[in-house]
């Protein structure tokens, strides 16, 4: 079942309801900048923001960066050029749209989610695969165990085998699958939730969420840095959503063993999530 989260799920949202669990006990995060509620108005934000980094030395680097006011009475973080203002007197989760417009065309999902055992259905159609997602391991497809079941983490890693269920899913490491046909989809019994392919590469099997601690927004702009820094034969890179990524913040990975120790990652920016009838 989805909890409220749900309805914030979107944009810096979510980064800063994250910084505001892991980093800022208690304070709610509203924008400073363009295109955020502004608790101050814009010369006088400008003004203290400025105040704020000249005192505090805060980096102008893609992570975010945490500091004070001059007085020492206001704490700001800054998210990838956009400065956020802590307001303590603000509601801990204000409700945001949560309607969305698929960019792609999702299948008719035939898999029954009336049970209990399949928790969602992930749909490949480049593959032309429906694939029933369960919690645990050892079925078609499974939860990471270090992630929740509801697809709300910042990064959802789904298991499988290409031996198994996953067998045809090499076909988004074709370039023009890749570029013309980028979009996976997730149902729930309540949601269709879409993303947009990014990365397709091969590597050693490892445990992605433990090595990068993506509920840390410093530790997923690493993992996001990584993934982009990849190079080799077979990899396949969209540097035009790489921007996205690092601000939406919430994405899912399919990590299928090919056996030998090694894995085929299939790596995609969520997009749009759509309540079913």
């Amino acid at each position: 079942m989805r909890n409220d989260h749900r309805t914030v799920r979107t944009g810096f949202r979510r980064a800063k309801e994250a910084l505001l669990a892991i980093l800022m006990a208690g304070l709610v995060l509203t924008g400073c900048g363009s295109g955020a509620s502004q608790t101050l108005s814009e010369d006088a934000a400008s003004s203290e923001e400025a105040a704020a980094k000249e005192s505090t030395g805060a980096s102008d680097s893609g992570e975010p960066q945490i500091f004070l006011s001059e007085d020492g009475e206001t704490t700001y973080v800054e998210i990838g050029g956009t400065v956020y203002q802590a307001d303590p007197e603000a509601d801990a989760a204000p409700e945001l749209p949560q309607e969305e417009t698929l960019e792609g065309a999702a299948p008719t999902v035939k898999t029954d989610l009336s049970g209990d055992s399949v928790l969602a259905v992930l749909s490949l159609p480049a593959a032309g695969l429906e694939i029933p997602v369960a919690a645990q391991e050892g079925t078609d497809c499974w939860f990471d165990v270090n992630n929740s079941t509801d697809f709300i983490d910042p990064d959802t890693v789904l298991h499988g085998s290409l031996a198994g269920a996953l067998k045809g899913i090499e076909v988004y490491s074709d370039q023009k699958i890749f570029e013309e046909q980028p979009y996976l989809y997730i149902d729930t019994p309540s949601w269709t939730i879409e993303y947009r392919v990014f990365a397709v590469y091969e590597e050693e099997i490892r445990d992605l969420i433990i090595e990068y601690n993506p509920l840390d927004y410093n530790g997923f702009y690493r993992y996001i840095d990584d993934i982009y820094s990849i190079r080799g034969i077979g990899v396949l890179l969209d540097e035009s959503q790489r921007e996205a990524v690092e601000g939406n913040w919430q994405m899912l990975t399919i990590q299928a063993d090919e056996g030998g120790g090694r894995a085929f990652l299939i790596q995609a920016n969520q997009t749009a999530v759509v309540t079913k009838e």
